[in-house]
């Protein structure tokens, strides 16, 4: 499922895809609920792999088909690369305007983006790099095996999250930054990626209807903004 924040760049006036009627104000937001990839599916069977969907103020456009999605980001990727800035972003991160996941299109962009392609991620910088990923996946393997001997059980959730940063550490910094057998908080940094990804992650009604930013309604802009200005300091 791809829902797109915005959908002027790539329908402008034209007629939008059908879906289900909303309600006054709120749009949408009761339909989708708590768990909105069960929704999502929900709503595909019934409208098809592309429809439109009305959450709050913003008019959001659904692809839940690979083939769709295929076909939209090959001729109209330009338009559809730029993501849709959460409140609990703008208002914590002190960069986002110059942070790969939240940039928008453009020279800057596309600058950085060049920047990353020739040194971390083109295909013989990866080549070289390979050691490195498989560390980080024998180190998994290798702790699954240990607490295997001693009948506990695996957080699957964890192993993952703390394997794909360290090798993303690995690729970037040639290092681990987090471990298995820490404890449940984690290393510093650790817990800093998780804090902010529970922060950023987290239902905001800001985001859905702007006039509301200016109260914060939820304290999340204040407790994105506090957490990261406590790890920069």
């Amino acid at each position: 499922m791809e829902p797109f924040g915005s959908v002027k760049g790539f329908y402008g006036k034209r007629k939008l895809p059908p879906g289900p009627n909303g309600l006054p104000f709120l749009g949408n937001l009761l339909q989708i609920g708590p768990k909105p990839h069960r929704s999502l599916a929900k709503l595909a069977e019934q409208y098809g792999p592309l429809f439109t969907i009305q959450l709050g103020r913003h008019t959001n456009v659904v692809v839940s088909s690979a083939e769709m999605a295929e076909e939209i980001f090959r001729k109209h990727d330009a338009e559809c690369s730029t993501r849709f800035l959460p409140d609990a972003v703008a208002g914590g991160l002190i960069n986002h305007d110059v942070s790969m996941p939240w940039i928008s299109t453009g020279d800057q962009w596309g600058t950085i983006r060049r920047a990353l392609s020739t040194y971390l991620t083109n295909p013989n910088k990866l080549d070289k790099l390979q050691g490195l990923r498989l560390k980080s996946v024998t180190q998994m393997v290798e702790h699954v095996k240990e607490i295997s001997k001693t009948g506990q059980v695996v957080n699957i959730g964890n192993l993952a999250f703390i394997t794909a940063l360290n090798q993303m550490s690995n690729t970037c910094f040639s290092e681990d930054v987090a471990h298995f057998n820490s404890d449940p908080d984690g290393t510093e940094f650790e817990h800093a990626v998780k804090t902010i990804m529970k922060v950023d992650g987290k239902m905001n009604l800001a985001d859905f209807f702007p006039w509301l930013k200016y109260f914060d309604p939820q304290g999340i802009r204040r407790d994105a903004k506090a957490y990261i200005l406590n790890q920069t300091c």
